[in-house]
Parts: structure tokens; sequence; C-alpha cells
């Protein structure tokens, strides 16, 4: 067998790959779950996603704190917020946290 054949063989056999899995959703990727639902990961249900996007020294400090405090990036986030929202006097009532 020739090297241009094996390649169209390992080429065909790529494509049947891909064939065999055209059914399956870009969701099923993502979340590894073939069901309608997404799993509830890490306590999300009930919540919203906040993001920025910020100098990198920002999440350099952040892992300091991290290190130092021992307590995960939505704690300590959470604990800023909260600390901002009565610098400005924001009344903040949060349902768990």
């Amino acid at each position: 067998m020739t090297a241009r054949n094996r390649r169209n063989g390992v080429d065909a056999s790529m494509q049947n790959d891909r064939d065999d899995n055209a059914d399956i959703s870009s969701d099923t990727f993502r979340s590894g779950v073939s069901s309608g639902k997404k799993p509830d990961v890490l306590g999300r249900e009930g919540k919203v996603h906040i993001g920025a996007y910020l100098d990198p020294e920002f999440r350099r400090a952040l892992r300091m704190v991290q290190a130092q405090t021992d307590k995960d990036l939505q704690e300590l986030l959470a604990e800023a917020l909260k600390d901002l929202f009565v610098k400005h006097n924001v009344r903040f009532i949060a349902s768990g946290n």
C-alpha cells in the first residue's frame, strides 16, 4: 500500500467517524450530556454569570488572595461585590449567599 493510499484510507475513516457523529448536537459536546436539560454544575442552578475583561493583574491578585484566604473565586467575587454595594449604599439581599 502506498503512502497516498494509506492517507486516503485515514481520510475516509475520519469522514466515517464524522458522519457517525453527525446526529450528536454541539450541546452534547459542551455539556457532556445528551439529554435536553443541562446538569446543575457546581450549584449554578438559579444563579447568573457575571463576567468582565480585565487587566491580567486582576487575576494574579485574585489568585494571591485565594491562596491567603483559602476561599474560592466565587466567594471572593461575591464578597467584593457586597463591599461595593455597601460603599455605594445599594441595598442587596442575596438568596443563599
